[in-house]
This record gives structure tokens, C-alpha cells and sequence, in this order.
């Protein structure tokens, strides 16, 4: 055996025999278990609990005879009773060679073999043509029509036969054939074509007799394309036959014959689904057409007064190739167009013929133009509806032609109407769209309807400009015809109790608000703008509820807006017009209302707080300027503290929090006159009364705080920590700017002291800070005021006495958490420092100095007695200090410069001093140590 498939035999037959052993050796093994199963018990080993599904036997199986060597061994297998299959391979399945996609030809190689036939054919049919010219100008003149048409008949048979031959016996030059037989036809299209036409060649009169020729002609081109299925004879020949036409002097005859060809690819589109040829028709039909039309009336573009000789021409032909051409397209053959080259032909039909004939049309009948795209455009319409109930699965061809309808209806509208009309019909007709845009083809209706829409409202705008009149109607008109545009599309699709916003409905309502503020911006005089502005926003608010269209409400907003802002738009001189301002600010505080009035599921958040900020922020832009129009310097800082503090409750009380939240325009208003008032050195009962209105606000978020949503808990208490930070900071600046200087100290001490009783009584970490402020102040003020006055100012030992008190009431009505250690040493080393230096500054002058040391060391006594009562190291320290400076001032001073009575004065009363305070350090030993 020597075929191809022995091997693969040879092993099939090795595997069947290995099998077959294996299969005698089983029943072999079967046989010999049956055997010992009739045996007695004694020679079989049984297990002690036999499981059901073996048994167990005490002679070994026989063993299997190998295998031979020709045998391949076969996979290793289990049966059922525990033997192993000897193992066999399974011979591999013959390889599959992959076909490989042949190489594709390169450019040159393409060139020659396609495009080189086709180019040269196209030359030797105009080398016919001319040839033909030439011939009958110098040689074939004398043959007569007949004979020179027989020339061409002679010469296109003898192309297409050859053609035909190459094809045939040839497979290699198969495509060269089909170019020539495509010629060889063209050329006889060309002779039927030049019988009639062409005046030279002329043998038949009757136009009628050459019509059916050519007729038959065509459909020779149609039955050779269909015979032969070759697209490319039938390509050469329809192209070469446009050709030969239009290298000829074009006339109605030309134009007939361009309709036979395009019924002739029609009728192969369906028949053989050659879309390339079909568009090449296309080209060549309108493109002849156009050539014709040129040299017809001039013109190609701009309208034109055809004469009736031309224009029923101009006319009709084009329709006849619309319809023609719309036939394919409506063409029920699967598969005839791919993807978008449907959309895209019958786009190129449409569009050609309303060209080619629209211009003819206007400049022949300019008052009923509109017309022509009316009709066209219903007859499209027309078309899309019979393509919906006749493909329902395709959609993209009834889509163009909706698509293209659509645009000349309103290509129509605006050709015939203008002002109220025109805006109004492109409202309806938006209207109408989104009427049908619940089915099919939904995305369609919907683009046009907002075309519509925007068409409809710049119709509208139009009447607006200067020297037109209507605007104040027509712009509210189509306004209101949007707003049942938007309702009646959420309507339509169950969105009106939807809580979402949709953009699409949001459009038509944006459209309408600009019609209707535009409207009231241009008509309405500017005294009743605000008037007029609120209650449109108002209305349009209670509507949106009405019918549940939420971005009517929305839309209401702008409105509301507009009429705060047109507040400022009035000139400056009448910014003091109690009414309107009351106006605008009552009706921007209604609007932050009434988002908790308005039924329905809520609005999103993010779109009340951006309405209730807005409007708040305008209604305190609006009261800052109309208060400091009405008041002056100074008396505005109190004022406005007053509206500020009187917002802050109202926003409160009312839950309006984007009210309280503004009242911060006034706060920071009022801070901007305060520091005014300091700055100026005004009246210091303004600057005194705005401070405390302005810290009022703190203590009121303090105490309404509660009030405050969850969320919004922390910023208030923020906020009030904030106020109360920049009222101290005012009330000090007020005490450094109108508190003489050598008061100063003794003021800010009172207020440190006033500050550390509230924290005693509040237990308020925030005032402990204050209250050091106060005091730090007051330090710097006696600082300065200790370096800049000569005399001295025992009244200070008051304000040191305070922070004695301090110290001492902070210690025990304080934690040592509240009020450390530091805190107490620090306000004794100040209180003892600073009256030490204010004594010192009392007695410098007097006795040439003696009192001094005098004075120095009873200080130092007192305050060592202090430390003693008190059991407070600290004095004790501080005393001892002092002692030490009136111990070194005796000896390094007074012992050089002092009188000698002065002298001993000094050393009898520091030694007194010294005396005592040892006395008493002894007599108090043990309790010293106990208090260290």
C-alpha cells in the first residue's frame, strides 16, 4: 500500500489487535475468579468485614503476555476490577498546513495590471471619438452617416470580442478583457448614442426611434454586465458612456440618456449589488446634469429666470434622476448597502438634486420658492414613514430621510415667513417634535425640537432690535410655548414626579427664561424692573410646583436674582429708595424661604445652598450699601452692628441659615467702621456701642447655636469663638486709642482681672487666653507708659494689687489644670516686679535718694510677711530678692553718697528688717520646711 494514509492505517490495525488481547486476558482473569468462587471456603482468605465491591483471593493473576515489539503501547487505563491496560499511544493527527493570504501586489505591479487597461482604454475611445471627427472632416466625409456609424460599430464589436477572448482563454489577463469588453460596449452605446444626437453621424430623425435605441442600448450594457457578472465591464462601459456623452455637445437628448444609465445601474444594484457602480451613476448623472445646466443658463449656483425652454428641463430631469436613484435606496435586497453608505447615497441624491434645481426654481418663481422645500421636505417625510412600516429592522435609511425632511420644512418656514410668524411656526413646530419624540427614531425628534427651540427664539430676538416692535408679547409668547415644550417631554416619559433634573428640558426652560428676561430688560421701565423681575421669578416658582416641573422652579431662581441685581442697576442717586430697597431684600429673604415650602421630593442640596447664598448674599450687598448711603461716619458702626446683630436672629429664629450665614457682610462691615472710627479718633461712644453690638453676636450664635443644624453645629461655635476673638481685639485697640497713658495700665488690668472673674465663673479655657492678652497689654502699657513719664503714678500699685488678687482667686477657685503653677508664679513676679519699680519711681527723688533703700526694704519685708501668711514660696523668693538689692545698694550707693543720718537711717531699717525676717525664718523653721 503506498497511499498516504498507510501509516496511519497500519497503526489503527497494530492498536485493534493489542486491544483484542487485552480483552482475552480479561476474560481469562474472569474465568479464573468464577472458579474459586464455587471452591470451598478454606482456600479463600476472607477479610474480617468484606467490602461489597471487592473480594479479596490468595492466588496471584496470571501474567499478561507482553507485548510484541511492532505493538505501540496504549495509555495507561483502570477497569473495574483492578487491572492495568497496558499502555498504547494514540498515533498524532496528520498536521494541517495553514493557508497563507497571498502577498499582496505592489504599487507598480497594481498600477500596470488595473489602472494602466483603464487609462488607456479611456484614451483610445477619445482617439475614437476625435479620430471619428477627423475622419469625417478629412477622409470618411464621403462615407455618409451610416458608414461612419458602421466604422464604430465595427470598431466596438471588434474591442468587445477581443475583450470577451482575452477573458475567456486567459484567466491571467482576465481583468484586461473585461476593461476592453467594457470599452468594445461603450463604444456601440456611444454609436446608438451619435445616430440620433450627434449631427454629423445623424441617421435617424425621429427622437422617439433614438429614445428606444438608446433604451435597448442601455439594457444591452445591463444584460452583458448581468450575463458575464462582471462589474468591471459594466463599470467601463456606464463610465466610458457618461464619457462619450459629455465630450459631446450636452442637449436634452444627453440628459435622457444619463437617466437610462442610471435606471440601467438601479436595475444591477438590485440585480447584483454593485454599490460602487450604483455611485458612480450618481456621480455621473448630476455631474453631467450640472454641465449642462452651466452652459443652459449660465449660471450654476445663483438663482436664475430660466426661460420655459429650460426650465422644465432644469426641472424635471433632475426629478426623474431623484427618483430614480431613491428607488435604490429603497431597495429591498439584503446586503445591497453596508454600514453607512446608504445614509450616505441617498444624502448625495437628495442634496444634488435640491441643488441643481433649487436655483432654477427661485429665480423663476422667487414668491413661491418656499414651496419647493415645503413639498420636498413632506415628500421626505413621506418616504421615512413607508420605510418605517417597511423595514422595521433598519433604521438608518428612514433616519436620513426624517433627518432631511425636517431641515427643508424649516428651510421652508424661514424662505416665507418673518417675525411673529416665523417664531411662532418654529415653536409649534418644536412642539410637534417633541410630541414625537416618544418613538422611533427619538434622538432625531429630539435634535430638531431644540433647533426648532433655538430657531424659534432667535426668530424672536429679532423683534427686539431697534425699530421693531411686538417683543414685549412675542418674547413671553414663545417663551411660554418652551416651557410646555419641557413639560410635555418629561410628561411623555413619566419624569414629572422624577426628583432628577434632565438637561434636555433644562434647555427648552433656559431658552424661555432668556426670552422672558430679555423681554422684561428691554420693555420694562427701570423704575419696575425689581417689581416686575421678583414677581416673574415668583410665578414662574409656583407653576414649576404646580405641574411638578422642578427647572421651572429653578428657572424662577434667575429671575429672583435678576431683581435684586437690578437693584444696583438703578443709577446711585436713587440707591436710597426705602421702598424698593425693602422690595428687594423682603423678596430675596421669601425666596430662602420658600425652598421648605416647595412640595415634592427635594431639590438636590448643592442647588438650595447655592440659591439661598445667592440671594442672601444680595439681600445683605443690598441693605450694606442702602445703610451706609443713609448714614454717616460714624454713626454707621453702630448701625450696622445693629443689622448685623438683628440678621444673625432672624436667620436663627427662622431656621433661614443662608440669612445668618450673610450677616457676615454686615459683621465684616461693621469691623471695617469700627477700625474707621480708630483710626479717625472719632467719637469713642460709636466705636464703644459698635464693639459691644458686634460682640452681642457672639453671645446670640452662643446661645441659639442649638438651633443650628447637626452639621453645622461646629461652625457656629467657630464662628462665635471667632467674634468674640476680634471683639477683645477692638476693645483693646479702643483702650489703647482713647484711654490716657497713664491710665492705661490700671484700665487693662481691671479688664484682665474682670476677664480671669469670667473664667472663674465659666470655667472657659477661651477668656484664660483673653484674659492674658489683657494683661500682657497691660504690661506693655505700663512699659511705656514707665519709659515715657517722668513723674510717677502710684495709682499703678492698684493694678499690681489686681494681680495680686488674681493670683490669689485663681488659686483657689481654679484647678491646677485651669490655672498651672507657671501662671501663678508669673502674676505675683509681675505684681511684685511692677510695684517695686512704681515704688522705686515714688521715692527716687526724695532725700537725695535715701528713701530708696527704706523703701526697698520694707517692700521686701511685706512681701516676705506675705509669703509667710500666705505660705507662698514665691514671695518669699521675690522678697528675698528685693532684700538682696537694698543690701547691695547700701553698700555699692548709700554708703558713698548718702548724708551720715541718712546713712544710718538706711542701715537701721534694713537692719531691722533683716533682724525681723531672721526671727521670723527661725521661729518658723519646721513650718518652712513643710511648705517648701
Amino acid at each position: 500500500m503506498t497511499t498516504p494514509l498507510a501509516p496511519e492505517i497500519l497503526s489503527i490495525r497494530r492498536t485493534h489487535e493489542m486491544l483484542q488481547d487485552t480483552m482475552n486476558a480479561l476474560g481469562t482473569r474472569i474465568s479464573a475468579l468464577e472458579a474459586r468462587v464455587d471452591r470451598p471456603a478454606a482456600s479463600v482468605v476472607a477479610v474480617a468485614e468484606p467490602l461489597p465491591t471487592a473480594i479479596a483471593v490468595s492466588v496471584p493473576p496470571p501474567p499478561l503476555p507482553p507485548p510484541t515489539a511492532l505493538r505501540p503501547p496504549l495509555p495507561q487505563a483502570e477497569s473495574d476490577s483492578g487491572f492495568e491496560l497496558p499502555p498504547a499511544s494514540t498515533p498524532p493527527p496528520p498536521q494541517q498546513k495553514t493557508a497563507q493570504p497571498p502577498p499582496r501586489d505592489s504599487l507598480e505591479l497594481r498600477l500596470g495590471q488595473v489602472w494602466l487597461v483603464r487609462i488607456g482604454i479611456v484614451i483610445l475611445l477619445t482617439g475614437f471619438v476625435f479620430l471619428g471627427n477627423y475622419a469625417y472632416q478629412e477622409f470618411i466625409g464621403r462615407l455618409g452617416p451610416a458608414g461612419k456609424l458602421s466604422l464604430l460599430a465595427l470598431a466596438g464589436i471588434a474591442l468587445g470580442i477581443a475583450g470577451w477572448a482575452v477573458q475567456r482563454n486567459r484567466p491571467d489577463l482576465a481583468n484586461y478583457g473585461r476593461v476592453l469588453a467594457g470599452g468594445g460596449v461603450a463604444t456601440l452605446y456611444y454609436t446608438v448614442y451619435a445616430s440620433h444626437f450627434v449631427e454629423g453621424l445623424r441617421v435617424i430623425g425621429n427622437p422617439l426611434l433614438g429614445g428606444f435605441l438608446l433604451l435597448g442600448a442601455a439594457g444591452g450594457i445591463v444584460w452583458l454586465a448581468d450575463r458575464i457578472r462582471s462589474q468591471t465591464v459594466a463599470s467601463v462601459g456606464i463610465a466610458l458612456a457618461y464619457y462619450t456623452s459629455a465630450i459631446n455637445p450636452i442637449g436634452t437628448f444627453s440628459l435622457f440618456s444619463n437617466l437610462l444609465l442610471s435606471a440601467a445601474t438601479v436595475f444591477l444594484l438590485a440585480r447584483s449589488r454593485w454599490v460602487s457602480l450604483s455611485l458612480l451613476s450618481l456621480a455621473g448623472t448630476y455631474g453631467a446634469f450640472a454641465f449642462w445646466r452651466f452652459h443652459a443658463t449660465g449660471t450654476l449656483i445663483g438663482p436664475v429666470a430660466a426661460v420655459p425652454e429650460t426650465f422644465w428641463p432644469a426641472v424635471l430631469f433632475p426629478a426623474c434622476y431623484w427618483i430614480t436613484f431613491t428607488a435604490a435606496v429603497l431597495l429591498r435586497t439584503p446586503g445591497t448597502f453596508s454600514g453607512g453608505v446608504r445614509g450616505t447615497f441617498l444624502t448625495l441624491n437628495n442634496a444634488a438634486f435640491f441643488g441643481l434645481s433649487a436655483p432654477v426654481i427661485a429665480g423663476t418663481y422667487p414668491s413661491a420658492f418656499w414651496l419647493f422645500p415645503l413639498v420636498f421636505g413632506a415628500i421626505l417625510l413621506a418616504i421615512a414613514a413607508a420605510g418605517r412600516r417597511i423595514s422595521r429592522d433598519d433604521s438608518t435609511r428612514d433616519g436620513a430621510f426624517l433627518t432631511q425632511g425636517l431641515l427643508l420644512i424649516s428651510a421652508a418656514f424661514l424662505f416665507k415667513f418673518s417675525g411673529f410668524q416665523l417664531a411662532l411656526l418654529f415653536a409649534l413646530q418644536s412642539t410637534t417634535l417633541v410630541r414625537l419624540s416618544s418613538g422611533r427614531h427619538f434622538a432625531i425628534y429630539q435634535i430638531f425640537s431644540g433647533l426648532s427651540a433655538v430657531a424659534a427664539t432667535g426668530a424672536a430676538l429679532l423683534q427686539a432690535m431697534p425699530g421693531r416692535e411686538g417683543f414685549a408679547l412675542l418674547g413671553p409668547g414663545v417663551a411660554a410655548i418652551l416651557v410646555l415644550n419641557a413639560w410635555l417631554f418629561k410628561h411623555q416619559r413619566g419624569l414629572i414626579q422624577h426628583p432628577a433634573l434632565t438637561w434636555r428640558a433644562a434647555g427648552f426652560l433656559s431658552l424661555a427664561t432668556f426670552l422672558v428676561w430679555t423681554a422684561i430688560a428691554i420693555e420694562v421701565p427701570e423704575p419696575h424692573r425689581i417689581a416686575i423681575f421678583l414677581a416673574t421669578g415668583l410665578v414662574a416658582m409656583a407653576l414649576g410646583c404646580l405641574i411638578r416641573l422642578r427647572e421651572l422652579v429653578l428657572a424662577g431662581q434667575i429671575f429672583t436674582i435678576s431683581s435684586a441685581i437690578a437693584w444696583f442697576a438703578r443709577p446711585a442717586e436713587s440707591w436710597d429708595s426705602l421702598p424698593l430697597t425693602a422690595l428687594a431684600v423682603v423678596g430675596a429673604i421669601a425666596v430662602i424661604h420658600s425652598w421648605r415650602f416647595l412640595p415634592g421630593s427635594p431639590y438636590p442640596l448643592a442647588v438650595r445652598i447655592i440659591s439661598g447664598a445667592l440671594h442672601a448674599g444680595l439681600a445683605a450687598l443690598i441693605t450694606l450699601t442702602w445703610l451706609t448711603i443713609r448714614f454717616d461716619r460714624p454713626e454707621l458702626a453702630p448701625v450696622l452692628g445693629a443689622a448685623a446683630i438683628v440678621a444673625l436672629l432672624y436667620g436663627f429664629f427662622t431656621r433661614a441659615w443662608p440669612v445668618a450665614i450673610a450677616s457676615l457682610v454686615l459683621t465684616i462691615a461693621t469691623l471695617s467702621a469700627i477700625l474707621e472710627i480708630l483710626i479717625s479718633s472719632a467719637d469713642w461712644g460709636y466705636a464703644a456701642g459698635a464693639i459691644a453690638l458686634f460682640g452681642l453676636q457672639a453671645a446670640a450664635a452662643g446661645l441659639l447655636g442649638t438651633r443650628a443644624p447637626v452639621a453645622a453645629s461646629g461652625a457656629v461655635v467657630q464662628f462665635s469663638r471667632v467674634i468674640r476673638a476680634i471683639t477683645a481685639m477692638l476693645t483693646l485697640a479702643t483702650l489703647c486709642v482713647y484711654v490716657p497713658t497713664g491710665a492705661q495700665f490700671l484700665v487693662m488690668s481691671l479688664a484682665a482681672f474682670g476677664l480671669l472673674l469670667s473664667v472663674a465663673v465659666t470655667r472657659s479655657r477661651e477668656f484664660t487666653f483673653y484674659a492674658a492678652g489683657f494683661a500682657c497689654a497691660a504690661l506693655l502699657a505700663f512699659c511705656h507708659q514707665t519709659l515715657t513719664t517722668a513723674g510717677p503714678a502710684l495709682w499703678n500699685l492698684i493694678g499690681f494689687a489686681l494681680f495680686f488678687a488674681a493670683q490669689r482667686m485663681g488659686k483657689s477657685r481654679l484647678s491646677a489644670a485651669e490655672f498651672p503653677a507657671v501662671a501663678q508664679v508669673t502674676l505675683v513676679s509681675i505684681a511684685v516686679f511692677g510695684s517695686w519699680i512704681t515704688i522705686h519711681q515714688a521715692v527716687a527723688g526724695l532725700q537725695a535718694g535715701f528713701l530708696v533703700t527704706v523703701a526697698w526694704s520694707l517692700l521686701a519685708f511685706v512681701t516676705l510677711a506675705a509669703g509667710f501668711a500666705l505660705r507662698e514660696r514665691s514671695y518669699r523668693l521675690l522678697g528675698l530678692i528685693i532684700l538682696a538689692a537694698a543690701l547691695g545698694r547700701i553698700i555699692l550707693i548709700d554708703v558713698w553718697q548718702l548724708e551720715t543720718i541718712f546713712r544710718i537711717l538706711s542701715f537701721l531699717v534694713l537692719g531691722g528688717v533683716l533682724l525681723i525676717l531672721g526671727f521670723l525664718y527661725n521661729r518658723h523653721a519646721e513650718a518652712i520646711r513643710k511648705w517648701i
